[in-house]
C-alpha cells in the first residue's frame, strides 16, 4: 500500500468538500485555499513516516515537507519568492550533509540497484546499468530528472520507482524487455508511457507517485 498516495486521496476529497460547502454558501473557500501547500507537507510527512525518519529514500518525503513548507510561508506573505532562496541553499546544505553521514540503503548494492535522484531549480542525468535494479526515489521541484536504465536488467520483478513532480519533469529510458505498470496520478499534469515491450518482456517496472503541473516520459 501506498500511504502517501491515501493521504493525497484525503485531501483531494477534504478540497471537493470545500468546495461543495462554499457552493451552499456555507462558507468561503478561498479562506481555507491559500493553505493548500500544508497538504505537501503532510504527503511528505506521511512519506518520512513510511520509510523511517532517515530511512532508505526518506529524503525525498523531506523534500516536499519542505517544499510545502516554503510554499505556505509564500501563500501566507510571510516571504516574498527571493525570501526562499536561502531556504534552497538549507536543502542543497542538508543533501550533502545526508550523504555524507547517512549509510546507503541496504538494498542499493555497489551496482547501483537502487537510485536516488532529486531536482530543485536544476537538472540531473543518472543511469544505472545494475543487473539486479531493485528501483528508486526520484523527486522534482522546478526542475527536471533524466534517467537512463537501458543497460539495467530486473533479476526480481518488479521493480518500483517512487516519483513526485512538481513544476518539473522526469524522462525515463527503459529496455524494450520492460513492461512498465503506471500508477501514477497526475494533478495538471501528464504520464505518458511510450515504450514498446516486446512480446516476451517478461521484467516488469511500476512506477508510482504524484505528478503536479508537471510530467512523465517513459520511453525506449
Amino acid at each position: 500500500m501506498s500511504y502517501p498516495r491515501v493521504a493525497l486521496g484525503f485531501l483531494i476529497m477534504a478540497a471537493g468538500i470545500l468546495i461543495t460547502l462554499d457552493n451552499l454558501g456555507m462558507l468561503d473557500a478561498g479562506d481555507y485555499m491559500r493553505y493548500w501547500p500544508a497538504a505537501l507537507v503532510a504527503i511528505g510527512a506521511v512519506k518520512v513516516a513510511e520509510r523511517g525518519f532517515f530511512g532508505p529514500g526518506a529524503f525525498g518525503g523531506w523534500i516536499w515537507v519542505f517544499a510545502g513548507g516554503a510554499l505556505l510561508l509564500w501563500t501566507l506573505d510571510y516571504v516574498n519568492p527571493l525570501g526562499l532562496l536561502p531556504l534552497i541553499l538549507v536543502v542543497i546544505g542538508g543533501r550533502l550533509v545526508w550523504n555524507t553521514l547517512m549509510p546507503p540503503p541496504a538494498k542499493a548494492p555497489r551496482g547501483g540497484g537502487y537510485v536516488d535522484g532529486w531536482a530543485v531549480l536544476g537538472g540531473s542525468s543518472r543511469s544505472s546499468g545494475s543487473q539486479d535494479f531493485r528501483g528508486g526515489d526520484l523527486n522534482v521541484f522546478m526542475g527536471g530528472i533524466e534517467l537512463d536504465l537501458r543497460q539495467a536488467a530486473i533479476a526480481g520483478s518488479p521493480a518500483v520507482i517512487d516519483v513526485f513532480v512538481m513544476w518539473g519533469g522526469i524522462e525515463i529510458k527503459v529496455p524494450e524487455r520492460w513492461a512498465v505498470d503506471a500508477q501514477v496520478t497526475a494533478l495538471l499534469g501528464g504520464f505518458e508511457d511510450k515504450t514498446r515491450p516486446g512480446d516476451d518482456a517478461q521484467e516488469k517496472l511500476t512506477i508510482r507517485g504524484l505528478v503536479l503541473m508537471g510530467g512523465i516520459e517513459i520511453r525506449n
